[in-house]
Formats: structure tokens, C-alpha cells, sequence
């Protein structure tokens, strides 16, 4: 058992940017939405048959048909996305979860999720990754 008087060396990272090995032939854009598998690899998101809430938001492209091994992303902050325009996210929606149409478009509401709605606006929806309403 350690001693709880003893000292320790405090290791720390930073819960805002990952490198996550991707999925075989995964081609995810830069600021595209992504996803783990049930293999736990990166692949965009939508992921099909799963409804895995958004890891991440690509700082750059990953291209596994490129030799490409590793998506670089961002787990936490607020991005700009498209609205849906089949499934519009309203102002009244703001901190609820967004549903992911594809991986650049948010919709209303639906699985998988893709962060709390921030912000409505004309240019489109700010989407906080990384906060899941439950």
C-alpha cells in the first residue's frame, strides 16, 4: 500500500486536444466532427450502428488511405457548424444536446449527439464539444 504521507510527482495533461489512432481507410476533413468506433478508432461521424456522441473536432485532416495513423482533435470548446436545413436547430434549442446530420452539420435534437447548443446564429450553430446535456 503507498504511503498517504509520501509525496508524489504530479503528472498532468490537458483534457482539450487528443491524438486518437484512426479507423482502416477513415478520411476525416479539418473541422469535421469524428467519432470512436466500437474498436474505439476514429472514423467522422456519423459512425453507422452506433450513436457514440462526438469525440472531437479534427484540428487537420487525417487520411488513413494516405498512411495517415492518427486524427489530431479538440475535446472541449465552442465551434461553428451548419445547420441542418431538414432539421433546422431553433434559438429555443440553446443548451440542449444537437444531433449530427454529417460531419460539418448539426441538426434538432436526435443521436448521436454532438455537443450543447451554444448559440444560434445566421452564420449558423456554436456547438460546445465535449458537454453532453444528459
Amino acid at each position: 500500500m503507498v504511503d498517504a504521507t509520501a509525496d508524489r510527482i504530479l503528472t498532468r495533461r490537458c483534457g482539450e486536444r487528443v491524438s486518437d489512432p484512426l479507423a482502416a481507410g477513415a478520411i476525416i476533413p479539418a473541422g469535421a466532427l469524428y467519432g470512436l468506433n466500437k474498436e474505439g478508432l476514429a472514423a467522422p461521424m456519423p459512425i453507422a450502428g452506433s450513436n457514440n456522441p462526438a469525440r472531437g473536432v479534427a484540428l487537420r485532416r487525417a487520411d488513413a488511405t494516405k498512411g495517415d495513423t492518427h486524427v489530431h482533435g479538440a475535446t472541449n470548446g465552442v465551434y461553428l457548424f451548419e445547420n441542418s436545413e431538414a432539421e433546422p436547430v431553433p434559438q429555443a434549442r440553446v443548451g440542449m444536446n444537437a444531433g449530427i446530420e454529417n460531419c460539418h452539420t448539426v441538426k434538432s435534437g436526435g443521436m448521436p449527439a454532438a455537443g450543447r447548443i451554444f448559440a444560434v446564429e445566421d452564420e449558423g450553430v456554436w456547438i460546445d464539444i465535449g458537454t453532453i446535456k444528459p
